[in-house]
């Protein structure tokens, strides 16, 4: 296999030697522990049930799109990891703006950003089990799980979980159980656009490298008479480095082995708010509760205005599983804690300059908004049940991100 992609720091658009060196001061020294994060009160953005309060206006209401209507939309673009080739293109001609940062249009989705790749190393830590010897628990975030990314744009941390559950699967030379309940990936980015011209070839991408180089040729020739169903002569595609070109062919092929491999992409555009969780995607209409295991976001909590909705988002989303799943083992007789166990992890820089946003101020607002929730021990049915928030520094450059571990555990009653 040579058709293969990997990640460098130029690739990533906020990797930078040129700031400013009292900035870079500033956030060298906004860390001083982990806990401190945790005990403190005072943010400036107080806690005033922001999901409740979101005023979200008829052409922002978040939508679900299904994969076919996506892939439609890209045969015949030719596209590369980190450069959609035929991206520019269409957003010319369909009319579309490609600025960096339009507020409340479009907020950087087209670009990968450094802490998406910090987040890529924390799920291969996870998938190795570097602290377990089990492996059950090294594989347990490619099976059976429900995993949301929330802003995911490039969407590289589900691109590495579809690599990944692509390889582990090929290299046991079996096909994933009919009775194994999969991976199921939801990726939710407030522009349509940022899914369809990047989500969706970067996974689409990423499927490819873990195909034979003959088979990805023969997938991505065409015939002259392809769009009649004829037999025309074969016109080989032009295929250069890590460059591909999307053809029936490769779409069918895709969509093929994501059903055998039973592993399902679900996408939302629009804004997030309880509108966002109610969608079919997230909260099931029959039981009425949500299923949604891992949460990942990276660079979503740079705002003021958009912070308290990725804490209540959180919270909410993994309150309401908790429910469900404490309703399904009660009625199996079932008293496995781990089974409802949730993992959030938010990837950010310590401080966003010029925009508001800071790790301190999502910590102290997460911390305000579930401090009433842990361990309540007067509610039966929420017994054991609480939030624990851990933060790990990245110190691999001069401006200081962190990764957040939210595990958050549903309690059941005895």
């Amino acid at each position: 296999m040579s058709f293969s992609f990997g990640f460098t720091k130029d690739d990533f658009s906020d990797f930078s030697d040129d700031d400013d060196d009292d900035e870079l001061e500033e956030s060298n020294t906004y860390i001083k522990s982990n806990q401190s994060f945790l005990n403190g009160s005072n943010s400036i953005i107080q806690p005033l049930n922001a999901l409740d309060s979101l005023i979200i206006t008829p052409e922002n209401k978040p939508k679900l799109h299904n994969l076919d209507s996506i892939l439609s939309t890209l045969q015949g673009i030719r596209i590369r990891e980190g450069n959609n080739i035929g991206v520019h293109k269409l957003l010319i001609d369909e009319n579309q703006n490609n600025n960096d940062l339009q507020k409340n249009v479009y907020e950087g989705g087209f670009k990968s950003w450094e802490c998406s790749y910090d987040t890529v190393d924390a799920l291969n830590k996870l998938i190795n089990g570097s602290d377990s010897d089990s492996d059950d628990n090294n594989n347990s975030l490619l099976s059976s799980k429900s995993i949301l990314e929330l802003g995911c744009g490039t969407a590289l941390p589900s691109c590495f979980l579809l690599l990944k559950k692509f390889q582990s699967i090929k290299e046991s030379n079996q096909l994933q159980s009919s009775s194994d309940s999969g991976l199921r990936l939801i990726l939710s980015d407030f522009n349509y656009d940022v899914l369809r011209l990047v989500t969706v070839p970067n996974l689409l991408i990423h499927w490819a490298s873990t195909i034979s180089i003959e088979q990805l040729h023969e997938l991505t020739s065409t015939t002259n008479d392809d769009d009649d169903g004829g037999g025309g002569d074969k016109i080989e595609s032009r295929f250069v480095n890590d460059e591909i070109l999307i053809t029936t062919k490769l779409i069918d092929q895709f969509k093929n082995d994501l059903n055998n491999y039973n592993i399902e992409l679900q996408f939302i555009s629009g804004s997030w708010g309880n509108e966002f969780i109610n969608l079919p995607a997230i909260k099931d209409k029959d039981t009425n509760g949500i299923d949604i295991d891992v949460i990942i976001s990276s660079e979503t909590i740079y705002s003021l205005d958009t912070l308290p909705i990725v804490a209540e988002s959180i919270k909410t989303i993994f309150q309401q599983s908790s429910s469900k799943s404490i309703a399904t083992s009660k009625n199996n007789n079932n008293n496995n804690n781990n089974n409802n166990n949730k993992l959030a992890i938010i990837a950010a820089k310590n401080i966003y300059f010029g925009v508001g946003g800071s790790l301190i101020e999502f910590l102290n607002y997460f911390n305000q908004i579930t401090k009433n929730d842990n361990d309540d021990d007067d509610n039966d049915d929420h017994q054991g049940q609480g939030f624990n928030v851990s933060v790990e520094e990245i110190n691999d450059s001069q401006l200081k991100r962190s990764l957040v571990y939210i595990d958050y555990r549903g309690g059941y009653s005895s």
